[in-house]
C-alpha cells in the first residue's frame, strides 16, 4: 500500500507569500520541473485571480487589524508515495509524465472536498496542482481566518496548526480522507516526555560512569600486571646471574683443587670422595699406594706365572730370570 503526504509550511511576510505564488505559477525556474509539460498544471483560485498571492491578499483585506508576527497564510502540499501514481502496478513514475490520470482526477477530487469540509471554502484561497514534476502533488494556499472576541475578522493559525498533538490529528484525517483510496498515514512519531529525557540522560550519564571505572580498573589491573611481569623477569634475571656466578664458582673450586691435588696440597678420600688440605707426607704415600694396588697385583700374578714357567727350565736359567723380574720391584714395600 502507498502513504499519503501531507506538510505545511507557515507564511508570516509579503517576501514569503510572493516566492510561494511565483512557484506556485512557474514564473521563476524549477529545475526538477520540464518546461514542455508546464500546461498541464493548473491553479485554482476561488477569488477568480488565477493568482495565489493575489488571492492571499483579497483574504487578509477582509481583517482589519494584522499582528506583525501574525502567520497570514499556511502552504500545504499534497501527494503519495511515487508508485501509486504510475500507470500500471509496481512501475514507479520515474519519468516525467508518466502517471494513472484516473488517480490523478480522483485525488484532485478527493483533495478538494476534504479542505473545503475541514477549513471552509472562504479558507481556501488557492489550489494548484503540478503535473509537470515527476511525482503528481498539489500546492494549497490556506487562509487561517478566525473570528475574534469582538466578532472582528482575525488571523489565528493557532486554531488550526497549534501544536503538535493538531499537527498530528491532521495527519491521522488526512490518512482516513484517502483510505479507499488505496493510502494509508505514514507511521506517527513516539513522543517523548521531559521526564523521558530527563530520566534517559540521567541512565546515560550513570553508564557513562561506570564505563569509565570499569576503563580504570582495567588500566590499573594491567598496569599491575606489568609490574608483575618486570619483576618476574628481574627475578629470573637475577636467578640467572646467581647459576651463572655459582657456575664459575664451582669451576675456579675444582680448578683450585685439581691444581692443589696436582702439587699435593689436595688429597681426595677414597671412599668418600671429599677433598682433604695439607695432608701428611705417610698420608700422600698411603694414598698413592692404595691408588696403584690393583695395578701391583696384577704385576704379582705376572711374577707368580713367570715363576712357574721358570720352574720348567735348567735351574741357572730360572735363577737368572727370576732374578730379572725382581729388579722393578725391589724398591717398593708392598706390605
Amino acid at each position: 500500500m502507498s502513504y499519503i503526504v501531507c506538510r505545511i509550511a507557515k507564511l508570516k511576510t509579503a517576501a514569503q507569500i510572493a516566492a510561494m505564488s511565483s512557484h506556485h505559477l512557474r514564473t521563476r525556474e524549477t529545475p526538477n520541473a520540464d518546461p514542455a509539460r508546464a500546461r498541464m498544471n493548473h491553479t485554482h483560485a476561488p477569488a477568480g485571480s488565477g493568482d495565489p498571492a493575489a488571492a492571499v491578499q483579497a483574504a487578509l483585506d477582509t481583517v482589519p487589524k494584522i499582528r506583525k508576527n501574525a502567520v497570514r497564510a499556511v502552504e500545504m502540499i499534497f501527494s503519495a508515495s511515487p508508485d501509486y501514481f504510475a500507470p500500471r502496478p509496481g512501475h514507479k513514475a520515474v519519468a516525467l509524465g508518466r502517471f494513472d490520470v484516473e488517480r490523478v482526477n480522483d485525488f484532485n477530487a478527493r483533495l478538494y472536498g476534504f479542505l473545503t469540509e475541514k477549513y471552509g471554502a472562504d479558507r481556501i484561497v488557492s489550489i494548484t496542482r503540478h503535473l509537470d514534476e515527476k511525482t503528481p502533488h498539489w500546492h494549497v494556499v490556506m487562509v487561517p481566518l478566525d473570528t475574534n472576541k469582538h466578532g472582528e475578522p482575525s488571523l489565528n493559525a493557532r486554531k488550526f496548526f497549534g501544536g503538535r498533538d493538531k499537527l498530528r490529528q491532521l495527519q491521522t484525517e488526512v490518512g482516513h480522507a484517502f483510505a479507499d483510496l488505496g493510502l494509508r498515514r505514514g507511521r506517527p512519531r513516539v513522543s517523548v516526555g521531559h521526564e523521558d529525557v530527563r530520566e534517559f540522560y540521567a541512565e546515560l550519564s550513570e553508564t557513562k560512569a561506570a564505563v569509565e571505572a570499569d576503563r580504570r580498573a582495567i588500566a590499573d589491573r594491567v598496569a599491575a600486571l606489568d609490574s608483575r611481569e618486570r619483576l618476574l623477569e628481574r627475578r629470573e634475571h637475577a636467578a640467572e646471574e646467581a647459576a651463572e656466578t655459582a657456575a664459575q664458582d664451582a669451576v675456579r673450586r675444582v680448578s683450585t683443587a685439581v691444581q692443589g691435588w696436582a702439587a699435593g696440597e689436595l688429597v681426595a678420600d677414597i671412599d668418600t670422595g671429599e677433598l682433604r688440605t695439607q695432608v701428611s707426607t705417610d698420608e700422600r704415600h698411603g694414598w698413592w699406594v692404595r691408588l696403584l694396588q690393583p695395578v701391583l697385583d696384577a704385576a704379582r700374578a705376572l711374577l707368580l706365572r713367570a715363576e712357574a714357567l721358570a720352574r720348567e727350565a735348567p735351574e741357572p736359567e730360572r735363577q737368572a730370570a727370576r732374578q730379572r723380574m725382581a729388579e722393578p720391584f725391589q724398591t717398593l714395600d708392598m706390605h
